[in-house]
């Protein structure tokens, strides 16, 4: 372990780079089996301030930065989460979990009708017509008003800003 990691070190500050697992096995005389195995088992911590691979940025660079943080932008979001919530609680779950699939509400991202057909084993269309009518009895049972001030406020806030 100590050969594999003097070996690396040296041949980072020499060519500014890691090297590949071919090299390694060459000057160490390993298989590249045992080497992807000492690699899977030993990682040494990154510096924030190393470059990136792909470019001369750090990695601090792609980090949030809480000091330029917009506290506004948040409570913003938040309230409009906690207002689509309410607005969803009309639905029943199934109805409510499509649409949120859908539009990616407390989703990492927007399915596809084919792919939430296939969740529910349904086809695309039947979801799409579940979707359409779900959204029409959103669209008459809540106060538009309010959804209107959310994006009003929003609109104002960010042409004041600038």
């Amino acid at each position: 372990m100590i050969k594999l990691n003097k070996t690396i070190k040296e041949y980072n500050n020499i060519y500014n780079q890691d090297p590949d697992i071919d090299f390694i096995k060459n000057k160490l005389g390993l298989s590249k089996d045992k080497i992807k195995n000492v690699f899977n088992f030993y990682k040494e911590p990154l510096s924030i301030n190393r470059q990136s691979y792909n470019s001369d940025d750090d990695l601090s660079e792609y980090l949030k930065d809480f000091n330029n943080f917009d506290f506004d932008e948040e409570i913003f979001n938040n309230d409009l989460r906690d207002y689509i919530e309410f607005v969803m609680s009309n639905l029943n779950s199934r109805s409510s979990n499509i649409i949120s699939m859908r539009y990616g509400i407390n989703f990492s991202r927007r399915y596809t009708l084919d792919e939430i057909g296939n969740i529910y084993n349904l086809s695309k269309e039947r979801i799409r017509q579940i979707q359409n009518e779900n959204l029409k009895t959103l669209k008459f049972l809540n106060d538009n008003e309010k959804l209107k001030n959310f994006f009003n406020y929003k609109y104002k806030y960010y042409n004041f800003k600038n």
